[in-house]
């Protein structure tokens, strides 16, 4: 459904970037600066507006999210198919590059995962960034993740808590967070206790029990 609602505005989009390699980087660098706001501003309203509870609010935002991040994911995804990894942009015109990939759906996370890959080589994207996109795509393929750095929300006694999904090697998953500039699993629990929101690192937790944690929100008319 989702698909047939935005695909006119994708193919329009689609056609109007058939000359997007003969584009300066300039223009590159605005458009993608551009994308990165639209990104960050519809995931901010987001946060407020579940909040809310409020079913028709929510289910109205999230069509909306979804549109920004499709058409975001338009032009991301056919630079990158005609022109390569950008050269000689701006910070946030990679980490934009970097967010539209987090926030698609899992098979083109993979597609476009050696471009993250290739950013994380060059110094355009930080080898923290490229972890946790890996760990994110694991968790959704129902894998253990290597780096710790995924959460899943379930009930623990009343309470919504912050499970960390399962680790391939709990022993050394210190050593290559710091290997990736990743502060340790202590550290990154003491932050959600900072925030006011209780982790657990269960290591025994298994793929199946994780796979079961639910949110339970409670939604209003």
């Amino acid at each position: 459904m989702r698909t047939n609602i935005f695909l006119p505005v994708i193919l329009c989009l689609a056609y109007s970037l058939n000359g997007i390699a003969q584009t300066d980087s300039s223009d590159i660098d605005a458009r993608l600066r551009k994308i990165y706001r639209q990104d960050q501003e519809v995931r901010q309203q987001w946060a407020t507006i579940v909040q809310t509870s409020n079913v028709d609010s929510i289910m109205s935002y999230q069509l909306h999210m979804s549109q920004t991040d499709s058409i975001n994911q338009a032009y991301v995804f056919q630079l990158l198919d005609t022109h390569g990894w950008p050269q000689q942009v701006s910070d946030s015109a990679y980490t934009a590059i970097y967010l539209v990939i987090d926030h698609a759906p899992l098979e083109a996370q993979k597609q476009y995962w050696p471009f993250i890959e290739e950013g994380s080589r060059r110094g355009d994207l930080s080898k923290a960034d490229a972890a946790t996109l890996q760990d994110r795509m694991l968790m959704r393929e129902g894998k253990k993740q290597i780096y710790g750095t995924q959460t899943k929300t379930g009930q623990k006694d009343g309470k919504q808590v912050c499970y960390v999904w399962p680790v391939e090697e709990p022993a050394t998953v210190d050593s290559l967070r710091r290997s990736v500039g990743l502060p340790s699993m202590q550290e990154y629990l003491n932050l959600f206790s900072t925030a006011g929101i209780e982790a657990v690192w269960d290591k025994d937790l298994t793929i199946d029990q994780a796979q079961q944690l639910t949110t339970r929100i409670i939604i209003q008319k």
